[in-house]
């Protein structure tokens, strides 16, 4: 049986992006991948409306096809997020999408799957996109493997090739070989020590899937180097909100949470 990628288009169809999307179909599929391509532009999202229902109640009050994409990203076996440069970052319609998977960045659920940000620009702006793309990833607990992308100077083909046949690899392989960078580690740290202290609301969730007492979210070679520096990032940080928290005991988890006093 075919493995799926999914992959999230903020662009137009037949453009940029959604042509350099299509170019790589061939060679998924070669490598028993099947490409799906949901295009946010005919989907029903509507904006996020930062109610945090999603956090701390029972999931988003909004109606739309948000579910209906959050379930085929889960179960896909890799991610494309792809978007063309809008002012020097992704589009709307993908920021729109982005913004709403609060609850993937608090309780991941997209971990150990490989993940590629995508995209393409007529002039500038990709370094800043790019760079958004890939902590969008982390972000979600997925496993970037690199960024593909194109403008109207270089269609960038030899190295953007080279990042598909590890994404490719990656697919195919067991998450234990996976080599977590310094950041993801230290990411997967923060947000466990958040669950302890600030969100009480994800503790069940981290429970649930034994990574309180882990290095990451599952086996991988991690190296010797970001596992300690992961623990001490840990320690660091449950001991500076822990003794933070103490003022806000009966505050955290209500509605007036977070709210600024002037």
């Amino acid at each position: 049986m075919k493995k799926q990628v999914i992959a999230l288009l903020g662009g137009k169809r037949n453009g940029n992006t959604h042509n350099l999307l299509n170019h790589f179909q061939a060679r998924l599929n070669q490598n028993g991948i099947d490409l799906k391509i949901i295009h946010l532009n005919e989907m029903d999202l509507q904006d996020c409306q930062g109610c945090e229902n999603c956090v701390f109640g029972n999931g988003c009050a909004i109606k739309d096809d948000m579910p209906e994409i959050t379930n085929l990203v889960e179960g896909a076996e890799g991610i494309i997020v792809a978007s063309p440069v809008y002012n020097n970052n992704v589009s709307g319609k993908m920021k729109m999408f982005i913004d709403k998977t609060v609850k993937w960045a608090h309780s991941p659920t997209l971990t150990g799957k490989p993940y590629i940000g995508l995209s393409t620009t007529s002039s500038s702006g990709l370094d800043m996109t790019l760079k958004y793309l890939t902590i969008v990833g982390v972000n979600w607990g997925a496993h970037p493997i690199g960024n593909i992308w194109a403008s109207k100077r270089t269609t960038n083909m030899k190295r953007n090739m080279k990042v598909l046949s590890r994404f490719i690899s990656a697919i195919h392989q067991d998450p234990k070989y996976h080599r977590p960078t310094l950041n993801q580690v230290i990411q997967f740290q923060k947000k466990k020590v958040l669950a302890k202290t600030v969100f009480p609301n994800d503790l069940a969730h981290w429970e649930k899937n034994h990574w309180l007492d882990k290095a990451y979210y599952y086996e991988a070679k991690i190296t010797p180097f970001n596992r300690v520096m992961g623990s001490f990032f840990h320690w660091m940080l449950l001991k500076i909100l822990t003794k933070a928290m103490k003022n806000y005991t009966t505050e955290v988890g209500s509605k007036d949470y977070g709210k600024l006093v002037y």
